[in-house]
């Protein structure tokens, strides 16, 4: 019965110390430091959308991420059930992340046809910042 006790005890004293050690470890992230990463949506990774308002997109790519994109003026007819909305890159290519200057949503609106707005940035998707925007 000694040994099952001490075995007992001693899992337990290991458990405890290698929980705490990986608590430890695990660094926490700052304000400043979630600013400054890089964030890169790219437009053939898009899987779909949710229209914030006329300046404002969720959009969730191929890997279930999340980003903000907004827009530089109020999108006419954006809010008007929107059909073929497509991210669309300077570049040809197409590859590259979705956001930079020249980059815009393309999309078809009921009643006014093609319509085109112009991107000013892409952000990861903040649930506490969307519902103050709103």
């Amino acid at each position: 019965m000694k040994r099952y006790t001490a075995a007992i005890v001693g899992a337990a004293i290991l458990s405890t110390t290698l929980g705490a050690s990986v608590a430890l470890s695990q660094q926490t992230e700052t304000p400043s430091a979630k600013s400054d990463e890089k964030v890169c949506l790219q437009a053939n990774r898009m899987m779909n959308y949710d229209i914030i308002d006329e300046r404002t997109l969720r959009i969730t790519d191929r890997f279930f991420k999340n980003y903000t994109v907004r827009m530089a003026s109020g999108c006419v007819g954006l809010t008007r059930a929107p059909t073929d909305l497509r991210l669309q890159l300077r570049s040809s290519l197409g590859l590259g992340c979705f956001g930079q200057q020249g980059d815009a949503v393309v999309f078809t609106s009921p009643g006014l046809g093609r319509q085109s707005c112009v991107v000013t940035s892409v952000e990861n998707y903040d649930p506490a910042t969307a519902k103050k925007a709103q």
